[in-house]
């Protein structure tokens, strides 16, 4: 994944899951899941 200035979740989703993940790979866990639904055509 690489850095970018785009901002792909709200800041509401991202305190959600930093409140909410027992750590940084469940919050990287979500973070691809939302990447590869992104990527998916229906």
């Amino acid at each position: 994944m690489s850095n970018s200035n785009t901002q792909f979740v709200s800041v509401n989703f991202a305190e959600f899951l930093l409140e909410n993940a027992n750590n940084g790979n469940e919050i990287l866990s979500v973070l691809d899941d939302i990447v590869e639904g992104a990527d998916t055509v229906l």
